[in-house]
């Protein structure tokens, strides 16, 4: 379906999902409470919880052959912002998947989250604390480079976000590691969020959100 429509609007590049078969997401808590949907994980307190023993899916995905190739020919890969156990972690998680990413010679880019669901980290973490958390789930040192947000919320868009999600602001401890650390300017602005009137569902979309044109300039900068 996905290349149907590609071929049929003559769209530009590819989306390969990493796997076709189902499966559910777990996770353990070191209090072992057991969580057993994307949903239960996502709303937990898991920092409370004392943190997660263990995140596994559950059958074990069959890998998309095709994701597995992507992966093995890639000149750049990017692991993009999103919610670190319900959205970028499970990828990992998938049969052959790590392996794929370990193994490959691609340079390797992380692009940061702005904000990170209250609950699932502790209100201290900076920039690097998420990079060696990924590493866990991959390996020691897997990312050449890091992007990174060094602007802060309008105080407007801090009250919207308070009650729900964390601001990750700081770049502690990046300068002294083994990799090319860019941090840049990314929130989109508020009037640029807005502008398109004819946006039917924009009252649905998040108003902190990564500037593309900023983004875009930041990977050329690491790809240079």
């Amino acid at each position: 379906a996905l290349d149907t429509i590609r071929d049929t609007f003559s769209l530009e590049g590819n989306i390969t999902p990493i796997t076709f078969s189902l499966s559910q997401l777990h996770a353990l808590l070191h209090d072992d409470t057991q969580l057993d949907s994307e949903e239960a994980i996502y709303k937990a307190d898991i920092v409370k919880s004392g943190g997660v023993k263990r995140v596994w899916l559950e059958p074990v995905p069959t890998p998309n052959a095709a994701a597995l190739d992507a992966i093995k020919t890639a000149d750049v890969l990017i692991i993009c912002p999103g919610t670190l156990l319900s959205s970028i972690i499970p990828n990992f998680l998938v049969d052959g998947v790590k392996d794929a990413l370990c193994a490959s010679t691609a340079k390797k880019i992380y692009v940061s989250n702005l904000i990170n669901r209250q609950g699932h980290i502790e209100k201290d973490w900076t920039v690097l604390d998420h990079v060696e958390y990924l590493e866990t789930f991959l390996t020691k040192n897997f990312f050449d480079s890091v992007i990174a947000n060094t602007q802060k919320l309008t105080p407007e868009q801090q009250q919207v976000y308070g009650s729900e999600k964390i601001w990750v602001p700081s770049l502690s401890g990046m300068d002294s590691a083994d990799r090319t650390i860019i941090g840049f300017p990314l929130l989109l602005p508020v009037e640029k969020a807005n502008e398109h009137a004819a946006d039917a569902l924009e009252h649905l979309r998040a108003s902190v959100r990564h500037y593309p044109k900023r983004l875009a300039r930041a990977l050329e900068m690491v790809l240079s």
